[in-house]
This record gives C-alpha cells, structure tokens and sequence, in this order.
C-alpha cells in the first residue's frame, strides 16, 4: 500500500521514505519514486530538491528531462540540467546578473554546489530575499553542513541564517546529522552560547546523548552558570560511554 500511495496518507508517507530513506541509490527507492510523481507530478520539484540534498545529480537530470508539460516548474529544464552539470561555469557567467535568474534556478545551483564550495553556494543563497521559510532553512542547512564538514568558520552563520526552526525541518535529507553537525560548528569555534542555544532547540534524541550533556555543562560554566553546569555534568559522572 505505502509503494501505490493508494490514499493521500500513503503518498505522504511514501514521500516521507524518499526524504528520509537511509539508502537513496536502491532500485526500490527509484521506483517508489516514479510512483509517487505518476500520482503526484506536482511533487516533481520537491523531489528534484530532496535529490540534489542526496548528490543523487543523474537522476535528478532524469526527473526534470521526464516532467510532464503539464508541470509547471517555473524554469527552463535545459538550464536546470545545465546548472546540475556544470554550477561553477554556470556561476560564473550568471554572477553579476543573479537578481535576473528564476528563484527556482539559484535553488538547483545553490544545493549542487554546496558540497563543492559552499561560499559560492553562499553567494547565492544570498541573492534570494524573498526565500519562503522551508526553502531557507533547506538551502542555508546544506550550505552549513558542507561548512562544518570543511571546518569553515563561517559555518555557525551560515547555519543561524536556516533560522529556529531547522530541528523541526522534516523536508531536509539526514535532518539529525545537520543537527549534530551545527553543535560540532559551534563547539568547533568555542561559541558557548551559540552551542547552548542549538542544544535548547535539538531534539532529545541528540540532547539526552552523555556526549552533548557533558557539552552543554560546559558550555554552562564557560558562560558563567557555573552551578546550573556543575549540576548538568554530575547527572553523568558515572558514565563511561563517551
């Protein structure tokens, strides 16, 4: 029933497998999704951006190329498919005009570059002001995870620029490693404060860990609450998983 997304209530949870599936590449991955875009072809731009979060480019080629006319995408396919293939060419002939390209088009080039160089990824993410919440937070999350993962320092900004409500972001691809990732970014910067306030906003899956307890106490006298972190690090003393 979840593959045939023969309700509304299947088609979503099979939406949810696409977003959140561990094993992008299968064979059954690809099918579920060409099920869902045959009952649901205005999907196709939401799968096109939970693609590009999976460096899965090929297909998402293949996904725009296969778009029914009757979908209205709101850009030319031909330079969608240009900008997977070559975003850094692309960039450099389009920098100086960015406030000209279709919205959707600097979306596609800010998540296929973001893994190859997130400043030019940054660069237009930037040039979007008038960027709807969830595709905000989707675009500025990659860009600070790639940041992190090059030990960039502007990582925490970039990932403060996916707002508040990035735990909650159920549209973006390993949610919990992003989030694991802005703590390291922080941390990695001896922000303490900046660490605090993504550790009160993360879900308790990462939270209750001893690792990031043992954090946040720290980070709670090294912004002197000294008593509140004392009383954070006894609640682990006895542990000696980490």
């Amino acid at each position: 029933d979840l593959s045939l997304g023969r309700t509304p209530a299947h088609l979503d949870a099979a939406k949810g497998a696409l977003i959140h599936t561990a094993t992008p590449t299968i064979d059954a991955c690809k099918r579920l999704g060409k099920l869902v875009l045959d009952r649901d072809p205005a999907w196709t731009w939401s799968y096109v951006q939970v693609l590009l979060q999976q460096h899965r480019f090929a297909h998402a080629k293949r996904v725009l190329s296969n778009a029914p006319a009757t979908v209205k995408l709101g850009f030319n396919k031909a330079v969608a498919i240009e900008i997977i293939d070559r975003p850094t060419v692309w960039l450099k002939r389009n920098e100086k005009k960015l406030n000209r390209v279709p919205a959707r088009l600097k979306v596609i080039a800010a998540l296929r570059l973001a893994p190859k160089n997130e400043t030019e990824a940054a660069t237009i993410a930037s040039s979007m002001s008038k960027l709807n919440p969830q595709t905000k937070t989707l675009l500025w999350s990659q860009i600070g995870l790639n940041a992190a993962l090059n030990r960039n320092d502007k990582a925490v900004d970039y990932f403060r620029r996916a707002t508040s409500g990035l735990p909650q972001a159920k549209h973006c691809v390993g949610l919990e490693n992003i989030l694991q990732w802005q703590l390291r970014a922080a941390l990695m910067q001896k922000n303490w404060q900046e660490l605090l306030t993504c550790l009160n906003r993360a879900p308790s899956s990462l939270t209750k860990s001893p690792c990031w307890i043992f954090w946040k106490g720290y980070a709670l006298i090294q912004t002197r609450k000294i008593a509140q972190g004392k009383t954070v690090l006894r609640s682990i003393v006895k542990n000696t998983d980490f």
